[in-house]
């Protein structure tokens, strides 16, 4: 049976089960139908020779390669996982796991990857990105790389009373000047080392384990759908170190950050690539890029997400603690 979900503003229509939230109204077209084909092995090789983005782990195997094939139609290959075969228009996906991936785990890439390729493709900017709202319809979003420590922010901030906006895919919307940030995934995907966070915030979360063994950690919902973007943190994590310390990114390195922050890595096509650049330099020139060093834990000092608030806020301008 086919469920409708809300995905970072698109409504995915999908076959598969969804870690994201369900669309109320039932009558609303989707921008995106995901269909169950046959399982099937996955090889380790690339759908074709024409590849659109791909990306590599730390010891050199793929991870996912995007290729276009001769009819004009695309395969996303997650190695040891699943194929996603788009149409002409990316309207319709069909999944094709491998016969050991179970339907759930599939499913954790949709979200994630699948419609962060579907909005690149569209024009959007969208970013590896955690964000929690500050106060008032005002943002500040985690940038970095797997492991790098976005969500555990975004989780010692939510603790601290801040709204979850989104976990790891954050669409920036740049009409009209102002950047701003979509509502996207409700549940932080915490790693098991840092269960202990769940015990700091003051309205217990519902806690539910992924299907890649993570915790799903739901904080009090945010209202609204978009929320103004007040500054762009890359954490950099540090177990020698006792104090928050912000350091404000120059125009040239805050690009640098961000366009290696796509959420599809690895772009191949110029014209996507140029559209990286453009969007990373607007935004660049009117959001603070900062580098943060926090203490690191298990366990974190009891105060240290009130005094990242508080390090923010002291050197971007605009941004309350």
């Amino acid at each position: 049976m086919s469920i409708d979900y809300e995905v970072s503003g698109l409504r995915l229509r999908s076959d598969i089960p969804l870690a994201a939230d369900r669309v109320a109204d039932p009558d609303g077209d989707a921008d995106v139908t995901i269909a169950v084909g046959p399982c099937a092995e996955v090889p380790w090789h690339r759908p074709s020779a024409s590849v659109i983005a791909e990306t590599f782990d730390h010891e050199g195997w793929p991870r996912y390669s995007f290729c276009a094939l001769n009819d004009g139609t695309t395969v996303a290959r997650f190695y040891a996982l699943a194929d996603f075969e788009f149409d002409h228009d990316l309207s319709h996906v069909t999944c094709h796991r491998h016969p050991a991936v179970s339907e759930e785990m599939a499913g954790l890439l949709v979200p994630g990857n699948i419609a962060s390729y579907v909005l690149t493709m569209a024009g959007h900017y969208v970013v590896h990105a955690s964000a929690v709202e500050i106060e008032g319809g005002r943002a500040i979003g985690f940038v970095g790389p797997t492991a790098r420590g976005k969500t555990t922010c975004a989780a010692l901030l939510c603790a601290e009373g801040c709204g979850l906006v989104t976990d790891d895919v954050l669409v920036i919307d740049l009409d009209g000047g102002t950047p701003r940030c979509r509502r996207g995934a409700s549940a932080l995907r915490l790693r098991t080392q840092q269960a202990g966070l769940v015990s700091r915030f003051v309205t217990a979360p519902a806690v539910s384990t992924t299907p890649d063994g993570r915790l799903a950690v739901r904080p009090d919902r945010v209202a609204g759908d978009d929320f103004v973007l007040e500054a762009l943190v890359l954490p950099t994590p540090s177990r020698d170190d006792s104090t928050v310390t912000v350091r404000r990114l120059s125009g040239a390195d805050a690009v640098a950050v961000l366009v290696a922050m796509s959420r599809i890595e690895g772009w191949r096509s110029s014209e996507r690539v140029t559209q990286l650049f453009e969007h990373a330099t607007a935004v660049a020139q009117n959001v603070p890029v900062l580098e943060v060093k926090i203490p690191w834990g298990p366990p974190f000092a009891p105060d240290v997400g009130a005094r990242l608030i508080d390090e923010i806020a002291r050197v971007s301008v605009g941004v309350t603690g």
